[in-house]
């Protein structure tokens, strides 16, 4: 891998997709589950008389915005790299082992400190 020089500069893009992207993405999702939104669980106001944007067919579920509950499941793809060696992709190999140790990591963090987020692992083979 690091003797072809074509594919030295792919390895942050591989790291960058492959494990920051989950972390980034994670991160993400248990603030938004963990934070408490008021204007999120106050019900919408009523749509004007005029307004027709969804058509005089739509329910009152579907004018209102998206609203998110607090607390919720993140879960998180591996492959099977992240369990056995991988000699001819081992950057992305060592990408899916530490999706797999961050995910087992906030697995136990987020159980501990009773957050009501879980964060759960599926693992592709």
């Amino acid at each position: 891998m690091f003797s072809d020089h074509r594919q030295d500069s792919n390895w942050r893009l591989v790291l960058d997709i492959d494990l920051a992207a989950v972390i980034e993405g994670t991160r993400l999702a248990v603030n938004l589950m963990t934070t408490k939104n008021e204007a999120a669980l106050r019900p919408p106001p009523p749509p004007p008389a005029t307004a027709t944007t969804l058509g005089a067919s739509a329910t009152p579920e579907a004018r209102a915005p998206q609203r998110f509950a607090r607390g919720g499941v993140v879960v998180n793809v591996a492959s099977a790299a992240g369990l056995f060696p991988m000699p001819f992709a081992p950057v992305y190999a060592a990408a899916k082992a530490g999706v797999v140790m961050f995910c087992r990591s906030l697995e136990s963090l987020t159980h501990r400190e009773g957050t009501p987020v879980a964060v759960r692992l599926k693992i592709k083979l």
